[in-house]
């Protein structure tokens, strides 16, 4: 991949963060109190479910990619259309099946979630609505996995920020207008319908231009990706299923008010873990090509640096959401979910960790060796749930969110392990180069937003002036100790620090 297209693709996946990062700003005080907690909650179960229903690609969505690239790579045009072709028209009719079983399922999990009597009876249709998505989510798939496959981050991105910006648009409007949970619901299957319009549209733009044709629609084509697709099925659902399983546990055993003040107080960690992957997003075909050409160097070094850049850019940000987490709180939401504060900080806890793992998950995927992190995603998800349910009886919701940031710092250094046994790289060099240096620059870091947390208003403006400085310091100690004290040139100092 040439050096700009890999900085234009990173660019544009940061750029993707930022429209969601903001629009998740913008939009979540404004619907809590719009809303009400329960609704609110409600309409957020209804996402959520919507959203696992992305395992029903069957991992043939991320075996896409892989296999578009290499296809690409070798010329064969023909049968890589054939490919697109097949899996898109795939998806979409498994996705219309979806979306009417989520339809006839719908008051069946209203009422196994008890959150029908909560809604005066409009929770099925909520859920209805959000789940027929799926329809349009399972072919953007497929489109989206081509995209990706030929290096054209930037286009599925683009179609991503439109379809978003236009639904945040529209959720604004009918909040000014007054119009209820049901409307607002309605506006997920509207905007998936046009990413799926858009993601198409952009296809006309990529080095080898395709279009999804019945035509050209061969089910043999799907012997090519049936063994890696079934790992990545089985990785794909289970690490899915944990990532949302709190999600269910809360809105069984504890009371919807608990679910909304989890939504909220997991929007920032989740927002830290994906702004510290954009970079990784991009990795997957170089580690792929890597891989097929047998070079290990190359492999050690991703490793190297990838650790390292995931730390710099989650560890100062999560420090200074961990010390100033019930300010935050209290100026975006409000004082009604300072109960949240423990949930908050235990998910920061699980965002860094979450982060970091996705170094050795990129390697082990561009590899094709995830036999390993497929089967620990299935332990993974039934301890979380045994768990997390025992906590939830225990504890409540802080528990359960202590809970899974144990689970995830426990898993995230076996796949490192891993990792690290597979590209040949001895743990005490990758510990010494890529995981102690961050470390070393957080420690002072912490220690100015705690002061600062104590000696300035608890206000916006004194968020800012902790902040900021901090991550000033962070970055300052952190060169200083990747690249030495000599006097360099500032661009040498930037390649050192992200690059080497």
């Amino acid at each position: 991949m040439a050096h700009h297209r890999v900085i234009r693709n990173i660019t544009s996946n940061y750029a993707l963060v930022a429209t969601s990062g903001l629009i998740t700003l913008v939009l979540t005080p404004i619907l809590f109190r719009y809303l009400q907690p329960v609704n609110f909650a409600i309409l957020a179960f209804a996402i959520t479910a919507s959203t696992l229903l992305a395992i029903l690609d069957l991992g043939m969505a991320s075996a896409l990619i892989r296999f578009v690239s290499d296809l690409a790579a070798r010329g064969q045009i023909a049968e890589l259309r054939r490919l697109v072709s097949t899996v898109f028209f795939l998806f979409l009719a498994v996705g219309v099946a979806a979306s009417i079983l989520v339809a006839t399922l719908s008051g069946l999990v209203a009422s196994f979630f008890h959150l029908q009597s909560a809604s005066s009876g409009s929770a099925f249709l909520v859920i209805s609505l959000v789940g027929s998505s799926v329809a349009f989510q399972l072919p953007s798939a497929s489109v989206r996995g081509l995209l990706e496959g030929l290096e054209d981050f930037h286009l599925a991105n683009a179609a991503d920020i439109a379809s978003q910006l236009a639904r945040a648009f529209a959720t604004l409007l009918f909040v000014y207008g007054g119009l209820g949970l049901l409307p607002i619901a309605a506006l997920f299957p509207a905007a998936a319908l046009l990413r799926l319009a858009g993601l198409l549209f952009v296809t006309r733009w990529t080095s080898v231009p395709t279009w999804p044709s019945l035509g050209e629609a061969n089910w043999a084509t799907l012997r090519r990706i049936r063994g890696f697709a079934s790992l990545t099925f089985i990785e794909d659902t289970a690490t899915a299923l944990f990532s949302q399983s709190d999600t269910f546990l809360v809105a069984k055993l504890l009371p919807l008010s608990d679910l909304a003040v989890l939504v909220v107080a997991r929007r920032f960690p989740w927002a830290v873990s994906r702004l510290a992957q954009q970079a990784l997003w991009v990795a997957y075909p170089i580690v792929s090509s890597a891989a097929a050409r047998g070079d290990l160097a190359a492999m050690k070094k991703f490793m190297l640096i990838s650790t390292r850049n995931l730390l710099s850019l989650a560890l100062p940000i999560a420090g200074a959401l961990f010390v100033w987490a019930g300010v935050i709180l209290r100026l975006w939401v409000g004082k009604e979910v300072l109960s949240g504060i423990p949930v908050f900080r235990a998910f920061l806890v699980f965002a860094v960790t979450a982060s970091l793992q996705e170094s050795p998950l990129t390697l082990l995927y561009g590899m094709g060796r995830i036999r390993f992190s497929a089967g620990l995603s299935v332990v993974t998800l039934a301890g979380a749930v045994g768990l997390g349910a025992l906590a939830c009886s225990r504890g409540g919701l802080p528990a359960l969110a202590v809970v899974y940031a144990s689970i995830q710092g426990i898993v995230t250094p076996l796949l490192c392990s891993q990792a690290l046994r597979l590209a040949d790289l001895e743990p005490a060099q990758w510990l010494r180069k890529a995981v102690v240096p961050p470390v070393l620059a957080e420690v002072p870091t912490v220690a100015w937003f705690l002061l600062s947390y104590r000696l300035l208003p608890h206000t916006a403006y004194g968020l800012a002036i902790s902040t900021v400085p901090g991550i000033l310091l962070f970055f300052g100690l952190l060169q200083r100790l990747v690249s030495g004290s000599e006097r360099q040139p500032w661009r040498t100092r930037i390649k050192k620090l992200f690059a080497e």
